[in-house]
């Protein structure tokens, strides 16, 4: 039999309602072709799996029943169905805007329509995305460029697994509303040279948008220079994203520290400084780093900006000036942040590890991590071998042994292999049986990273969901979690596992274990965003890999401060423990060094000038506190030792002491803010959830088999003199 989906059952209903009215069947279909005129799905049609994509439909606003709601069906990482459900959220324009997460490569989707009563009023399907639009592998690193063209550098190299995908937007109207919008985003870099620039155009809500992204980890490359006064002069709409107040433009005839800074040869930027000069915009009180000074002249300005960090460039990299000289594409390059090749050591390693662990990014080691349970044992193959070997000589030469030579009854074997066989199935039952618990357990792991000089605060949540039976489950995040922060945005999806590997969301190769859809429902406010699943199925003996994320803001005062003496190379300062819970293996970060404290108890406070020292590197790597440096070990399930290398792996050594890269998810990778001058101070939290996961369908809550939550406080560093005696 046929199976009709809610599309065409939407269809029909509709055909015969104009039957009855007298419609025909032709002009039924025009209606539903013509609700939706224009879709426009990722950045510019382009889609990163793995992570959250905007979905905008230009509809006829005047055949959208009210209460028509929005549905996106695709599927997971694990190839099951799920429909995300929304309310439309209106822009400007007659468009509408919707939110998905793409879990494969090889993912559809289906746009709904549906009214009050779930009928579908209109709907357009593509069987693969791949085949209309440019998918996205979820570790490549993808870069929005805002405005003018400019002349990167090419995208990739061929001994990288990851490459460089080049996004370019120049229609404001296309622009995210909310920062989560930028998710599959690595950078953006927006250019500002022309008089009518997409900067000028952007609304308020945009500009929020991407200071907000920026503050919970994004990362801003902005060339401001002719439009200084226009954009961050007082008042003005990007006046934040400036490095301190505006001052005036001024022009430079020269620029050898900027051609030195690009590996150019001095002299062939300027060349005649009688008809050239670069026109930058200057600052007063500049925040940050200064990485590129003429004279008293600021050109290139690093700052951090909550969690992430924006690079002010003090002139316009779209002029021809720039554009046209031989050094732009390593200054380009600079500005970028680009890594270096692979070598052939470290391409083989993660080759190696791909074959025998599945995964050649640090994320699958974070997921296989979470994937053990205590009590949940794997029957191995040599087990089940054994009891075939054990079987086959009970029922073979010792049933005869017994029957021929000692009972002398060679009649009874139907008896005694009908008892074998019971007393095998028995055993093998009950092997299988105290090898799984018949209880649900839960796996959490979470990061909370507070930005310790402002209020911003967010979170990632790694949970896996062991269920002893096939069974569907709702479950959400609390609006109000364990820390006492509230919860503006409460993001749920599954845990993608990047690569082509066995479960990989570039797989392809599919195992449905499902076919009826999940849901994941989207409640969009002004400025809030939550999510919750509905139903999510798990088989039988099973776990389901979630991942989840969250931000807010925090309450909590006088966290303390951190302060520098250069002179000594002396650390100080103080840190109070904000939270009813004690905090364990506290260690302060700054620098190339590793200062230890210890536990911090319950409304307690370090100070931060008794820490034992350590070099940063060092600590990293070092398989614990007081080892020395181990081979990293990539088939390691410990979560303390995978995570950390996780939040901080660039400063650890990277690839080339990993053997693995970490392109996905890579935002909770702080090693940038400590190269920017924060100190972060990091605590982990045993036996404790700061945002568990309900299950709205339980009576009782899981059981947790493991549970812990980092917690990373980044702190600005207050420089001090020493004192006089």
């Amino acid at each position: 039999m046929q199976y009709l989906g809610p599309a065409r059952v939407g269809a029909i209903v509709l055909l015969v309602s104009a039957l009855i009215g007298g419609q025909t069947a032709a002009q039924v279909a025009v209606e539903l072709g013509e609700l939706i005129r224009e879709v426009q799905i990722g950045h510019a049609g382009r889609i990163k799996i793995g992570h959250w994509t905007p979905v905008r439909i230009r509809i006829d606003e005047t055949r959208l029943p009210p209460g028509a709601e929005l549905e996106l069906a695709t599927t997971d990482s694990d190839a099951v169905p799920v429909n995300y459900r929304s309310r439309p959220q209106a822009d400007s324009g007659g468009w509408i805007r919707g939110h998905v997460w793409i879990g494969r490569f090889d993912a559809g989707l289906t746009i709904r329509l549906v009214d009050s009563q779930r009928q579908v009023i209109a709907s357009k399907s593509w069987g693969r995305l791949s085949d209309s639009f440019v998918v996205v592998p979820a570790t490549d690193q993808v870069v929005l460029r805002l405005g003018a063209p400019l002349n990167l550098p090419p995208s990739g190299t061929p001994s990288r697994t990851e490459q460089r995908r080049l996004i370019s937007v120049d229609d404001e109207s296309q622009l995210p509303t909310r920062w989560f919008e930028y998710d599959g985003v690595d950078l953006v870099i927006m250019t500002t040279g022309t008089t009518d620039n997409i900067a000028l155009r952007m609304n308020a809500e945009q500009i929020d948008a991407l200071w907000k992204w920026i503050s919970l980890g994004g990362r801003l490359v902005l060339s401001v220079g002719e439009n200084a006064e226009q954009l961050v002069a007082g008042g003005k709409s990007l006046e934040r994203f400036g490095p301190g107040p505006f001052r005036r433009l001024e022009a430079l005839t020269q620029a050898d520290s900027l051609e030195f800074y690009a590996g150019s040869a001095v002299g062939q930027l300027i060349t005649d400084s009688a008809t050239q000069s670069l026109k930058v915009a200057t600052f007063d009180s500049v925040e940050g780093t200064v990485e590129v000074r003429q004279g008293n002249t600021s050109l290139i300005h690093r700052r951090s900006v909550g969690l992430g960090e924006i690079v002010f460039v003090s002139f316009d990299l779209e002029q021809p000036l720039i554009d046209q000289w031989k050094g732009n594409p390593r200054l380009l390059s600079r500005l970028l942040g680009h890594a270096g090749e692979e070598t052939g050591l470290v391409k083989a390693i993660a080759n190696a590890s791909a074959v025998n662990h599945g995964y050649r990014d640090l994320s699958g080691q974070v997921r296989s991590a979470g994937e053990r349970f205590r009590g949940v044992s794997v029957v191995t193959f040599m087990l089940v071998a054994a009891l075939i070997v054990l079987y086959t000589i009970c029922i073979g030469p010792l049933d005869y042994f017994l029957l021929n030579r000692v009972l002398g009854r060679m009649e009874w074997t139907w008896v005694t292999s009908t008892v074998m066989m019971l007393v095998f199935a028995g055993a093998a039952w009950t092997l299988v049986q105290k090898s799984k618990p018949d209880k649900v357990l839960v796996n959490h792991t979470e990061i909370v990273d507070v930005d310790a000089s402002g209020n911003a605060v967010r979170g990632g949540v790694w949970a896996n969901i062991y269920s002893p039976r096939t069974q569907t489950f709702d479950l959400r995040l609390p609006g109000n979690n364990e820390l006492g922060v509230d919860l503006r945005t409460r993001l749920i999806s599954a845990q993608g596992l990047p690569g082509d590997g066995i479960g990989g969301m570039d797989s392809r190769t599919v195992t449905r274990l499902f076919r009826s859809p999940y849901a994941i429902e989207l409640i969009a406010n002004a400025d809030s965003t939550t999510g919750s699943v509905a139903r999510a199925p798990i088989a039988v003996a099973s776990t389901k890999p979630l991942f989840a994320k969250w931000e807010g803001q925090h309450s909590w005062q006088d966290l303390g401060e951190v302060t520098f003496q250069e002179q000594g190379r002396q650390l100080g300062g103080s840190f109070r423990n904000p939270f009813g819970r004690e905090l364990r293996n506290c260690v302060l970060l700054y620098g190339n060094t590793a200062y230890r404290f210890g536990e911090c108890p319950v409304g307690g406070s370090l100070d931060l000038n008794s820490g034992s020292e350590r070099s940063l590197k060092v600590y990293l790597q070092a398989a614990d506190a007081n080892a020395e440096v181990a081979r990293w070990a990539t088939a390691d399930r410990r979560i303390p030792r995978v995570f950390e290398m996780f939040m901080f792996f660039r400063a650890a050594g990277g690839e080339d002491f990993t053997g693995l890269s970490n392109s996905y998810q890579n935002e909770f990778d702080l090693s940038e803010q400590l190269a920017l001058g924060r100190a972060i101070f990091v605590c982990r939290i045993d036996d404790f959830a700061a945002s568990p996961l309900a299950m709205a369908d339980r009576k009782t809550p899981p059981d947790f088999d493991l549970k812990t939550t980092f917690v990373r406080f980044v702190f600005p560093v207050r420089f001090v003199r020493p004192s006089k005696r």
